[in-house]
């Protein structure tokens, strides 16, 4: 079992083994992924637990936890939707990490489509979140779906690991793995965004909401204009960043600021826009009530976010599960959230990768348009393994 996170510099990794404690977390129990014990355990014990985490906390040994995006629904009183053999967390606290700083190569995995949402099943759940939005229930729901492929016997979790180390201009700000050695399974996620990040002196807390995507053009600066100049991309933003800046205000005083409204970042395939919102906040302040305030993002639900949640319950097939989650991390003074999307959940026993994909519906969508700018999201994932 090990975790790794893109550091800044470049070819640089921080490797976290030897765990001391790991759970894999459900509604009423949990199991021990370094035993195999299953034991009662309550989600409300899980969540007040991280009462007594603060900002101040320093951890003197890497913590890593996986929310998953069902973990939202019991943030935001939404118990009654989140089934009891669904996974919402993992968490695992290591013993020892490094810097390791290597050039890895891998060779390409192959990977075979099985499942891929029609156009017919993807346009009726299209013209449900429509008919909320005309009715005037909300503004803005972000309509995923998952892509399932397979893979030859002979890849393994390094294989996974080497090839998707190895495309070091390819991978997010966020990027990060885990390998759950006991069940085989491998979280991958090649994230650019974040949900938050703590900042010393002074203490703040910032977030990077992502809204607005294009296909990237070889003219990267027509493609930013057309971006910008989209109203219906600009509107999603705007929506989304004034969501954001709300769920940071009820952190602490004063209230959230828009520090920048429309920045660039480029993926592979896609060009996207972000806002960057800051609030100052005080030490005391606890991961229990970041999480009440913030998860799930905004970003990947829609406005208004809790009535949101109950139409992306209706309307999409499956759990989102790691997809669209958070993973926190923390080590020394250290303490920040990414946002799992162009992530993955790689099951070795089945040879299966399933992946999430989706995107923002306005009133000014177009269901063909919204469609394809998911396929591009899973495209943008999938050459980093056929590449």
């Amino acid at each position: 079992m090990f975790s790794l996170f893109k550091l800044s510099g470049k070819n640089q990794f921080l490797y976290c083994y030897k765990p001391h404690s790991a759970y894999l977390y459900y509604k009423s129990f949990r199991i021990d992924l370094l035993t195999g014990r299953k034991e009662n355990y309550s989600w409300s014990a899980f969540y007040q637990k991280y009462q007594d985490f603060t900002l101040k906390s320093r951890f003197l040994k890497p913590k890593v936890i996986h929310f998953y995006y069902e973990f939202g629904y019991l943030c935001n009183d939404l118990e009654h939707l989140v089934a009891d053999h669904q996974v919402i967390a993992i968490e695992i606290d290591y013993l020892k990490s490094k810097k390791i700083h290597h050039h890895f190569q891998g060779k390409d995995i192959g990977l075979k489509f099985t499942e891929v949402p029609s156009y017919e099943g993807y346009e009726e759940s299209f013209n449900k979140v429509k008919k909320h939005l005309l009715h005037g229930d909300c503004y803005q729901v972000n309509l995923t779906r998952n892509f399932y492929f397979k893979f030859q016997k002979k890849f393994k979790a390094r294989d996974f690991v080497k090839k998707f180390l190895s495309q070091e201009k390819k991978l997010g700000r966020f990027a990060h793995l885990t390998y759950l050695s006991s069940i085989d399974s491998l979280l991958i996620s090649n994230s650019p965004e974040c949900l938050f990040r703590k900042k010393l002196n002074p203490l703040e807390i910032y977030s990077m909401p992502i809204k607005g995507s294009i296909a990237s053009g070889k003219n990267f600066e027509k493609s930013w204009e057309n971006l910008v100049n989209n109203k219906k991309e600009q509107g999603e933003l705007n929506m989304i960043t004034d969501l954001i800046r709300n769920d940071l205000s009820r952190l602490d005083e004063p209230k959230a600021k828009v520090v920048s409204k429309s920045l660039p970042l480029q993926v592979p395939q896609i060009t996207h826009q972000y806002s960057l919102i800051s609030t100052s906040v005080r030490s005391h302040v606890s991961w229990e009530k970041i999480l009440r305030s913030i998860f799930p993002g905004g970003s990947i639900t829609g406005a208004p976010k809790k009535y949101v949640m109950e139409v992306i319950k209706e309307v999409e097939s499956e759990p989102r599960g790691f997809y669209c989650g958070s993973t926190f991390f923390a080590t020394g003074d250290q303490f920040s959230a990414s946002i799992n999307i162009r992530s993955a959940e790689i099951d070795f026993e089945r040879h299966e990768v399933k992946y999430g994909a989706g995107g923002g519906v306005t009133l000014l969508s177009d269901c063909e348009s919204e469609y394809k700018e998911m396929v591009l999201k899973v495209k943008s994932f999938y050459y980093i393994f056929n590449s």
